[in-house]
């Protein structure tokens, strides 16, 4: 799956939004396109594209990608049921 600019007069003609490219808006947009060939999907992901950038496709680089634009620093609350 790539990221495409679109142009302007394209961008109100589809039949399916799915808002997040997690695990499941990425296979809710898949099964979509797949299932309903003649539909178009639309699959809208926040933060800027990481499309090709040689600090993702190295895995073992992951730590220098922590505190940057690709890092949206959610922090983690300690449950009181939690191991």
């Amino acid at each position: 799956m790539t990221t495409t600019q679109l142009p302007i007069a394209d961008t109100d003609k589809y039949d399916y939004v799915v808002i997040g490219g997690g695990t499941a808006g990425c296979v809710v947009a898949a099964r979509l396109a797949e299932n309903l060939p003649h539909k178009r999907v639309l699959l809208i992901e926040a933060g800027p594209s990481d499309y090709m950038d040689d600090r993702v496709l190295d895995l073992r680089q992951w730590l220098n990608l922590l505190g940057g634009e690709l890092d949206y620093d959610y922090g983690t609350t300690e449950q009181p049921m939690g191991r």
